[in-house]
């Protein structure tokens, strides 16, 4: 799945990891790692959950389901609140209100 492999690799650079490094993490075979960042193999469920929680987001977005992280949300909602200092457009605020109620 390259949905799951794209996303995977731009997870790990994001933390900082190597393949080595991710693969001890969740305690699977530096091979199977790279099997799983290459697209050709998927992981079995168990491992998927344990990579998700490993790099904080849920399954759905390793698939691709969901669009965004919280974190990629709360960066967004920082940057926001930083770029207007409390300056924000009616649209804005209601933006920054489903954000917060999401």
């Amino acid at each position: 799945m390259i949905v799951l492999a794209d996303n995977l690799k731009k997870l790990m650079k994001e933390k900082g990891w190597n393949q080595k490094e991710f693969a001890k993490k969740v305690h699977v075979t530096e091979a199977a790692m790279s099997h799983y960042l290459s697209g050709y193999r998927d992981p079995q469920l168990d491992i998927l959950i344990r990579i998700a929680d490993c790099l904080e987001v849920s399954v759905d977005f390793l698939l691709g389901i969901e669009f965004q992280s919280v974190d990629s949300q709360f960066d967004k909602l920082t940057m926001m609140i930083k770029d207007y200092k409390g300056n924000l457009t009616p649209e804005e605020r209601m933006k920054l209100i489903m954000l917060l109620s999401a």
